[in-house]
């Protein structure tokens, strides 16, 4: 990639997700979380799976309402064994969870995200437990490499996202040295699939 686009990249500073948490949104669901636990982490325990598993989830991350029996047609199989076999994958919490691509400007909010280097540790679990209990935060990282906290929010307008921020600031004023943020306009792709061998 830097390669074929170094002469538009101006910074690249790669980073890695310890640690990814992923939030209900609340602002639509008026309903609130109250403990923090990862959605992701690159420190699970490895869990063995086959080719067909693997050719499973391919095709569920792509399109996660698909019917059993159309997977079952694509993979030569019954829709009975890939009905056990999801199943497993789910008790695994190798599948752990479906999820709506949503158009966020056809409801007329907008995407930030948030980055925090923080001066120290000690109080992470508690930014990510504001961040869980906020209706409008979706999104933490716990990063190595760059900045050590980021948030993801899906906001109505630039004010609230001022506010949102300020207040997060000044609760956490003690822990948190530097902050940036930027607006994401689109996304393009994204796959809820990992990578595989």
């Amino acid at each position: 990639m830097l390669n074929k686009y170094k002469p538009f990249i101006k910074d690249f500073l790669p980073g890695i997700y310890a640690k990814f948490h992923q939030f209900r949104r609340n602002y639509l669901l008026e309903k609130q979380e109250i403990d923090v636990k990862p959605v992701l982490t690159c420190f699970r325990e490895k869990i063995d799976v086959d080719k067909t598993d693997i050719n499973i989830l391919k095709i569920l991350a792509e399109n996660a309402r698909i019917p059993t029996v159309k997977i079952a047609e694509k993979l030569n199989l019954s829709s009975a064994t890939i009905t056990q076999r999801i199943k497993r994958l789910t008790q695994k919490n190798v599948i752990q969870g479906y999820r709506a691509a949503i158009d966020l400007g056809k409801i007329g909010y907008h995407w930030y995200k948030l980055r925090l280097d923080l001066e120290d540790f000690s109080r992470t679990k508690e930014i990510l437990l504001y961040a869980k209990n906020h209706p409008n935060i979706t999104y933490a990282y716990e990063v190595i490499g760059g900045a050590n906290l980021e948030l993801e929010m899906e906001i109505k307008s630039y004010d609230h996202f001022k506010e949102l921020s300020n207040d997060l600031r000044k609760k956490f004023s003690d822990v948190i040295r530097f902050y940036d943020h930027f607006l994401f306009y689109k996304e393009h792709k994204i796959l809820y699939m990992p990578m595989t061998d």
